[in-house]
C-alpha cells in the first residue's frame, strides 16, 4: 500500500493526542516552502490543508487566515509546531509575533529511543518517528 505523507501525520497526531486533544490545539508541520495545518474537533480530524508560501508574510497570512476560518482566537489557540523550523527561522519569528501560545511538539514517549537521537531535534522528524505506530 502507498499512503500520502499527510495520512501518517494525521494518524500519528490522532494516536498521540487521543483523549487529550484540547479544542484550541492547532498543529503545524513546516517544510522548506510549504506547511501542513491540522486541526481536530471532538477528537476527530476536522481540517487539513497544505499551503505553499514564498515569504514569511505569506506564511503568517495563510496561518492567520486559517485560524480565522476555523473560528479560533489567535490569543487562545495553542499552536503546536513541528518540521523544519527552529527558533532562528523567520517563520518562527512571525508566529512569535502573532500567536500568543506556541510550542514545539513533544517527543512520543511510547517509543524507546537510542541515546544517539538525544541530540536530534525530535520535532523536526515527528512524522517519521511516529510512522511505525500508524495503523493505515
Amino acid at each position: 500500500h502507498i499512503y500520502h505523507y499527510s495520512s501518517a501525520l494525521i494518524e500519528g497526531l490522532s494516536v498521540n493526542f487521543k483523549n487529550k486533544m484540547d479544542p484550541n490545539n492547532l498543529f503545524i508541520d513546516c517544510h522548506e516552502d510549504n506547511f501542513d495545518l491540522v486541526y481536530f474537533k471532538e477528537n476527530r480530524p476536522f481540517y487539513f490543508n497544505n499551503f505553499n508560501y514564498r515569504t514569511k508574510e505569506d506564511f503568517i497570512y495563510f496561518l492567520l487566515s486559517s485560524i480565522e476560518q476555523l473560528m479560533l482566537n489567535p490569543e487562545e489557540v495553542q499552536l503546536i509546531m513541528m518540521g523544519q523550523m527552529d527558533k532562528a527561522s523567520p517563520e518562527y519569528e512571525m508566529i512569535y509575533q502573532y500567536i500568543r501560545h506556541s510550542k514545539f511538539i513533544e517527543r512520543n514517549e511510547n517509543f524507546h529511543y537510542s541515546y544517539v537521537l538525544d541530540d536530534v531535534m525530535h520535532y523536526k522528524y515527528y512524522t517519521l518517528y511516529n510512522l511505525l505506530q500508524c495503523e493505515l
